[in-house]
């Protein structure tokens, strides 16, 4: 072999040898790449599904408070709210408790209907004017709202006005967020922590 091909033969094996190592560098950045991806997307996904999460455990809070009530007092948690307005405000006309539990005047007046019914509350005509009609809780009824337990709602807006102003904010920017991507913007719905029909009659046990 001459020296000039011995010289070739060895430059082209160097070459192929760098060839070799570079193409393996190449593999390695595109496996790593491949792993960082797959890596970022399973962290996407972990928090989807931790988002799906947290959503079903308010829902499932939610639900299993309600039954608790009925369970414990038979009522539903419009019900012991408007309960619970009537003996704060004292002997007052629908239209008051409507205007203070945030409800119309005929969806209080129906939940009143059957708190009537159950015996918990009392309509008596006002002393100033008769046309008047006033709501009044009865000694069942004020029995009934001393033992039930405390609603969910409440408890949580005792926590939610403990916060700084800023986490207030950030937690309503967050759940007005979350609405819009599940498209429940214009969902009619009423200042209630509660699954379910406003006026329903009772909770399924």
């Amino acid at each position: 072999m001459s020296i000039l091909k011995a010289i070739k033969t060895e430059s082209d094996a160097k070459a192929l040898a760098d060839n070799d190592r570079w193409a393996t560098v190449d593999t390695l950045k595109n496996d790593k790449l491949k792993i960082r991806k797959a890596i970022l997307r399973r962290m996407q996904m972990d928090r989807s599904e931790e988002v799906v999460v947290m959503l079903r455990r308010i829902i499932r809070a939610t639900d299993l408070r309600s039954k608790q009530l009925a369970r414990e007092s038979g009522l539903t948690p419009p019900q012991f709210l408007i309960l619970s307005a009537i003996d704060r405000l004292g002997d007052v006309a629908i239209s008051q408790i409507a205007k203070d539990v945030n409800l119309t005047q005929a969806t209080v007046t129906t939940i009143i209907d059957r708190l009537e019914d159950k015996g918990l509350v009392k309509r008596i005509r006002s002393d100033k004017d008769k046309r008047i009609v006033h709501a009044t809780l009865s000694a069942e009824g004020k029995s009934t709202l001393h033992d039930a337990p405390t609603l969910l709602q409440k408890q949580f807006l005792d926590k939610y006005n403990g916060l700084e102003d800023w986490e207030q904010s950030l937690i309503l920017s967050a759940l007005q967020r979350v609405a819009g991507l599940m498209e429940a913007e214009d969902i009619d719905a009423s200042p209630f922590l509660d699954i379910g029909d406003i006026d329903r009659v009772h909770e399924e046990k």
